[in-house]
This record gives structure tokens, sequence and C-alpha cells, in this order.
């Protein structure tokens, strides 16, 4: 803990503790912060932090992991190794699983083939290709046989691979398993309530077989947001959390701080870095601050002391380092990191292309860790936008349609000279209709720079691009708000149309090709374009090279209905002129 070291400034007045002050007693309970919420709780799906997390205390394996990294007994009081094909489990007597009952051999041959059945596709089935056969060779022994020597296999009956349950509890449960009731599991905690989307709590379970818990309770708050979990423990409403990535430290700082919690923040953070939690001094008042710079070299801790900086009114700290390479030279090579919003879209465009992913590929394409990885396909598999596997994650679809606010950075450049190409098009006092998408958006807000026109789209972000131009006329079409695109469509919106009578119509396209014309993602959003299109005296589609030869789901129009393409120069001759013969005015940039 901080003590006072006498005179000098606040920075300089503390120093560190080597431990800190033993516990006193139980608590009530504890609250830490998850960064998503499990989808389920059954142990043979638990292969993300959120679930391990919480299964850690409700369920026991096996084995147990030591904080020293060895290998120890669990449920089973024994374990040994009669051949190099053999293990043997001798299990703890009278241990109660949390409905009642004692555990027998019966429930760890049920518990083990759950994970070994094909229908449940369990996410630890690879632990258990080389097991030739489970079985009960006695009334609290297990023998698994194994059909080659295998050094990995006894060390996963330590994870979630070797996790125990009741067989009648699971049984009972069917297929609402880990998502309702009970888990019938063993461990120091059982589950309590789950409040869906907010909260998991656990209850004490006071007839555990080992060291009875020192909290009655604990409760999981699921905080998708990293800024809300650095607040959270900011104001202690929540008292800990796993993996809190520096930049949320960032955003949270730059809102400013009370003065209490500045000098506890500025003094000594610990900041996750992937696996590593690092304590880091100030080092100033005197010091020479090379703990300071060699751990800013690990995480890239200049951002949180620039924040810390601004927020809190504090003077500079010294020896900043960087943040891949060398702690010395203050400034020196900095690389700035990566937000979120562009990892997510990099990890889409990579898994659409590729149709998956690992998390080791996904590390070194980002230049992040692999717990920033898992993080950050936990959400996009929450946001349905991918899903996710055990080590990595797999596209859901063959094409998959990324939101609009990741495929922004895509193409970005050759977007940009389509829109300025296409504004070209526009003559003074025209009538305008745009529908969404990301190279329409370029375009509404060239347009937005140069005004005397009207437009009328039905994009709710173009809308906000263009409210606050009071030389742009602008008229917003109502419907059903549609989420990947940000338009708002359907019958509505293709009512209010027939009212409106358009110069121009610039369409966005997710494929275009000679024989199939042009085409979407979503149904309602192709019928809502080609209500535009009816409306409209011009038609131009707006289209990056890389949508021209793609076909999608929903059919807008053919080429037939559409007098102009504005693309970029990744249009290949052949494909031109098939457009072309089709009686489109084609325009390259």
């Amino acid at each position: 803990m901080p003590k006072p070291t006498g005179g000098g400034s606040d920075r300089s007045g503390f120093q560190l503790s080597a431990s800190t002050p033993p516990a006193k007693g139980g608590i009530d309970s504890f609250t830490w912060a998850l960064y998503a919420e499990p989808p389920t709780l059954d142990y043979i799906q638990a292969f993300d932090y959120p679930q391990n997390t919480i299964l850690a205390n409700v369920c026991e394996s096996l084995m147990r992991w030591t904080p020293q990294l060895t290998l120890a007994p669990g449920l089973a009081e024994k374990a040994s190794n009669p051949d190099p094909t053999t293990w043997v489990y001798d299990l703890r007597s009278g241990v109660h699983f949390h409905d009642g009952t004692v555990m027998t051999a019966d429930d760890v041959v049920y518990s083990l083939g759950r994970q070994t059945n094909p229908d449940n596709a369990a996410a630890w089935a690879q632990v258990f290709q080389n097991v030739e056969s489970v079985n009960k060779t006695g009334p609290l022994q297990v023998t698994v046989k194994l059909k080659q020597p295998d050094s990995q296999f006894p060390q996963y009956m330590a994870t979630a691979a070797g996790v125990v349950a009741a067989k009648a509890g699971v049984e009972a449960a069917g297929k609402d398993y880990g998502t309702t009731g009970s888990l019938d599991c063993t461990g120091p905690f059982k589950l309590g309530t789950w409040a869906k989307g907010q909260s998991i709590e656990l209850q004490r379970f006071d007839d555990y077989w080992g060291t009875k818990a020192k909290s009655r309770k604990a409760v999981f708050s699921f905080l998708t947001d990293p800024s809300a979990r650095t607040n959270a423990m900011l104001t202690g409403d929540v008292d800990g959390g796993y993996l809190i990535p520096t930049e949320s430290y960032v955003d949270a700082l730059q809102v400013g701080l009370p003065a209490d919690q500045c000098r506890a923040a500025h003094r000594v953070l610990l900041l996750s870095s992937g696996q590593d939690t690092v304590p880091l001094n100030d080092g100033g008042g005197g010091e020479d601050g090379r703990t300071w710079g060699a751990c800013s070299a690990l995480i890239g801790a200049w951002q949180v002391r620039a924040s810390l900086r601004s927020a809190c009114s504090l003077p500079a700290l010294g020896h900043a380092g960087t943040s891949r390479g060398s702690a010395g030279g203050a400034g020196r090579g900095y690389t700035p990191v990566m937000l979120k919003v562009d990892r997510a879209a990099r990890i889409l465009a990579h898994i659409a292309e590729a149709g998956s992913a690992d998390v080791h590929a996904l590390s070194e394409l980002l230049g992040v860790s692999g717990a920033t990885v898992r993080r950050d396909l936990q959400e996009l598999h929450d946001q349905g936008l991918l899903h996710r596997t055990r080590g990595g994650a797999v596209t859901g679809a063959v094409n998959l349609e990324l939101p609009l606010r990741h495929r922004s950075e895509k193409q970005q450049e050759e977007k940009r000279r389509i829109a300025r190409a296409a504004a070209e098009l526009v003559p003074e006092g025209a009538v305008v209709g745009l529908t969404g998408g990301t190279t329409t958006t370029e375009l509404a807000r060239v347009l937005g720079e140069r005004g005397g026109i009207t437009v009328v789209t039905n994009a709710v972000n173009i809308a906000a691009e263009l409210i606050v131009r009071p030389e742009i006329r602008l008229v917003v079409i109502g419907g059903i708000a549609r989420s990947a695109s940000y338009e708002l469509i359907g019958p509505a919106a293709e009512r209010m149309l027939q009212h409106y009578h358009f110069d121009l119509a610039f369409i966005g396209v997710d494929g275009l090709t000679a024989h199939e014309g042009c085409t979407t993602h979503d149904e309602m959003e192709a019928q809502t374009d080609r209500a535009f299109l009816r409306s409209s005296a011009r038609s131009v589609v707006l289209a990056d090279s890389t949508k021209i030869g793609r076909v999608t789901f929903a059919s807008i129009c053919p080429l037939a209905d559409v007098h102009d393409l504005v693309t970029d120069d990744g249009l290949t001759d052949a494909q031109e002129k098939a457009i072309a013969d089709c009686g489109v005015r084609v325009r390259r940039v």
C-alpha cells in the first residue's frame, strides 16, 4: 500500500509496500466485472474467460492447477499412471453436489462422456480425441484408457474438460442445462440468480467439501464497454476485473477525475497486459523512472500517462518509453494503439475473406495481444457478426455483411475519389436522392461543403452529417431502422418516396454484375432502393471496384435501369466493357 515518506509533492510522497495487510475475516459479497455475458454456463462450452471466470467458482475438475502451475488433486484425491496409456482417478468420498446428492464414479463417467458426444459439439472435444474409453472401475474409481501416450491429457483434467457435474441434475435440465436452473456441480459457490443482460449472482455452498468461501455471495456484472469497467472500479461499483484494456484508462481519465482518484491512479496503475498485471511506479521526484519506462515499452502506457497529466493537471513524467521497442528516449518510435473499431473492421474483413481465423494469426495481423483478440472476438460474437470457436472464429455466412461502422475504413481513398467525381454530376439547385452506404456517405460530405441543393435520404447517418449544414435543404425518409446500414426502409419509406421526384438518385450497392445487375444483402432494403430509382430522372450507382463481379442476396435492379456507374480504377477493362454493353455510362476515377 502507498505510505507517506515525508515532505514533497503528492506524486513523490508515497512508496509501494512489499505486501498487503492480512485478511481480517469473511465478507458479505464482492462484485467482479466481466467484459461479456456468458452465452451458457454449461462446462462443455466453457472456452472463454467470462464462462471460466464464473465456473471456476462453481464447478470443479478431477485435478487442479496450483498458483505455481503444478497439478494437484481436485475431485480425484489421487491420479495414477500404471502404464503409458492408462490413467486411474481415485475419487474423494463424501463430496456433495449442489443438489445435495453425493458424487460417484457414474457421475464422472457421464460428465466426461458429454465431452466426447459429437451431438454436443463440446468446445473441449479435441482433448478426448486420443481417449479410447472412460469406465467405472470401482464405486469411487474411474479409469481412462488412451489410444497412445498423451502427456497433455492429464493436464487438461485440471481444466473445464475435467469438470464433474451430477448426472441426474444435467439429465433433468436437458437442453436448458447451463442457461437456467442449477449447474449441479461441487464448487464452493452455487449458481444463484441470473439477471439476463445484467449480472450473475453466486451463493456460498455451505456443504462444500473443502475450505468454505470467505464471501457469502459473489456478483459478476456484465460491462461490455471497457471504459464502463474502468469507471466502475474507480467509483467502487465493482471490486475488480480482468483484461481491462489500457485505452479504457485514456477514455476514463480524459473526462477528469476527483483529486483523490487522480492521486491514486497517478501513484499506482495496475494495467492488464494480456496475461500480466504490471505495477507502474511514478518514477518522478528524483527517481530515475527506469521501471516506468520499461513497463511503458511493454504495454504502451504513453497514452495513459498523457491522459493522467491532462485529467489531473500533474507534472510530466520522465523517461517516456516506446510502445514497441527500447524503453529509453522520450517519445521515440511511439506507435499508436489501434482503436477497437478499427480492430473489429480488420477482424471482420479478414474472416469474411478467409472464412476463419485463429487467435494467434489475428494477434500477428493486428499487433495486439491474444487476450485483446479474444475479447474482440467475443464482442463480435455477441453482436452476431461471427461465430466464436475454441481458439478463433469463423464467419456465419458466405457473404458476410459488415455493419456500416466496420465498413467505413475499407477502400476509403477510392470511395473519396468516387464521391468527388459523383459530386461533379450534381448541378446547382438539384434535388438529389441518397441511399445509405459508405460511398454515398462520402458523397454527402462533399455535397455538404457545396450547398445550394436539396437532399432526400433514408440514411440517418447521412442526415446527421447534413442537418448541421443550413445551406442544404434536407428531407429524411422514415421507415424501419436497419442497424447494419443505418437506413430507414420498408413500406412506409416507399410510400413517402412516391411523393418526391429527384434529378439524380445515387444508389449504394453490395454487388454489381452485368448479368445479375445491382444487388444488396437485405430484401427490404432492395425494395426501398428501387423506390428511389422510380422517383429519379437519372440513376447513378456508386460502387468501389471490390463490389464489381459480386452477387449478394437481394436484387435491386437490372443494369438496364442504371444510367451511370462511378467506380475506381480497380475495375478491369473486361468488366467495364460488359457493363457498358448494358447501356451504362462507366466512369473510372
